[in-house]
């Protein structure tokens, strides 16, 4: 890292301080400048330790391709904005301009596949980093906390706990995962923003006109979160305006949408999910097989996918298992793992009498679906200790929620979660 990265760097810090001290999002009831600056610096530094484990340990990975490509992008701008500007926008293969040729043929990601869409964003920030990937991160981690706080302001507007506070923002997994150039970072930024505007709707409804730029930028990420999210959300503004009966409106709305699913799959010769599904796993199937465990590639067929569902449940629950792993990072994983269910069993019978509140069940219905997801596609168990961040995440935010709400009674002198 040269001078002037280092100077980057530090500006962005810097920075970050001041807008963490002087914007109203950045403030939380119960909690201090400090305590918020702590938990930025916290993200920042784990982010770096995200991108130094990438660079000199495993010496590959999605993060490394992205800074590559958006290095690659971003030096275009001094010599021909016009081109840079090309860059950034191009989706097709089609009638490429001969001035753009090399550019793609320098490049890891092509720019028509979803991935580019992760080197445009880096190639945006190098514009205020100077091409610095570490300052990047350092933006990363400041929008994230800022993202956390506004989300955090909007659940608990009479102040959140210090142990809330503690698991919301120093949870190691989470941190480090999402704290990187990875695609972990974006997606929560994302999803706290629509979950934040979602809250805040109920008394503004036109707020939730602020979601779509989120959603589509959500979809840019990872496409497949907004075909989850959209249902779940929409089931929400049924269940909250019928509050006693948003069990049976998720459970219900759930069900009826698989059933569609299944029926418009079934006949229609467009429609194809089992195969999706079958040609989504080969993705990770590509890769060198788990040295820890043995996994099956699934069959494009309904009876096939169902009766994995068993060890999707186990990958999710178990993988990375300490039992198996020998690897160092693999054994930390899995202890975590295991802490982390007796921590979500603790929650949750801290707060089991009490009944459902509409955006608990939005997070616990996203979360479950996820996870059932990953587990039943994801072949490598570092792979699914990473997607795992955003569902573990969902379910820690349900708890927390659980709990405040369980100390504040409702009108009728109910506590509803």
């Amino acid at each position: 890292m040269g001078n002037t990265e280092i100077a980057f760097v530090l500006f962005w810090l810097t920075l970050s301080m001041y807008l963490i001290y002087k914007l109203p999002i950045a403030c939380i009831p119960g909690l201090d400048f400090r305590q918020v600056a702590t938990a930025f610096v916290f993200k920042a530094i784990l982010g770096c330790a995200n991108y130094f484990v990438w660079i000199y340990i495993i010496g590959h990975g999605d993060s490394l391709r992205y800074i590559h490509d958006a290095d690659i992008v971003y030096g275009s701008l001094k010599s021909s904005p016009h081109t840079y500007l090309q860059l950034l926008t191009r989706h097709s293969l089609q009638d490429v301009p001969q001035q753009l040729i090399p550019y793609q043929h320098a490049l890891y990601i092509e720019w028509h596949v979803p991935e580019y869409n992760m080197v445009r964003l880096f190639a945006l920030l190098h514009v205020f980093t100077n091409g610095s990937a570490w300052a990047d991160i350092v933006i990363i981690a400041l929008l994230s906390t800022l993202a956390l706080c506004a989300l955090a302001r909007t659940l608990f507007p009479d102040g959140i706990s210090f142990y809330g506070y503690l698991l919301l923002f120093f949870l190691p997994s989470i941190t480090f995962w999402s704290g990187g150039l990875l695609k972990e970072g974006p997606t929560i930024i994302l999803i706290a923003g629509i979950l934040t505007l979602l809250l805040r709707s109920e008394k503004k409804p036109l707020l939730l006109l602020w979601s779509i730029p989120l959603m589509i930028l959500l979809y840019g990420v990872r496409d497949y979160l907004l075909l989850l999210l959209v249902p779940n959300c929409i089931l929400y503004l049924f269940a909250r305006s019928r509050p006693k009966q948003a069990l049976w409106i998720f459970g219900g709305g759930t069900f009826l949408t698989c059933v569609v699913i299944f029926l418009a799959d079934t006949t229609s010769a467009r429609l194809d999910l089992p195969a999706e599904l079958t040609h989504q796993q080969s993705y990770f199937l590509t890769a060198d097989p788990d040295p820890d465990y043995a996994f099956h590639a699934l069959e494009p067929s309904y009876r096939d996918i169902l009766s994995h569902v068993p060890a999707a449940v186990n990958n999710v629950l178990f993988r990375p298992n300490i039992l198996h792993s020998d690897n160092v990072f693999r054994v930390y994983q899995s202890i975590e793992l295991l802490l982390l269910l007796a921590l979500f069993a603790w929650l949750l019978k801290r707060t089991r009498k009490i009944s459902c509140h509409p955006f608990g069940l939005l997070l616990l219905f996203l979360a479950v679906e996820l996870l059932l997801l990953y587990g039943l596609l994801v072949t490598d168990a570092d792979t699914l200790s990473r997607y795992r961040t955003l569902p573990v995440f969902l379910l820690l935010l349900g708890m927390l929620f659980r709990m405040e709400k369980a100390k504040t009674p409702d009108k009728q002198g109910n506590h509803i979660i």
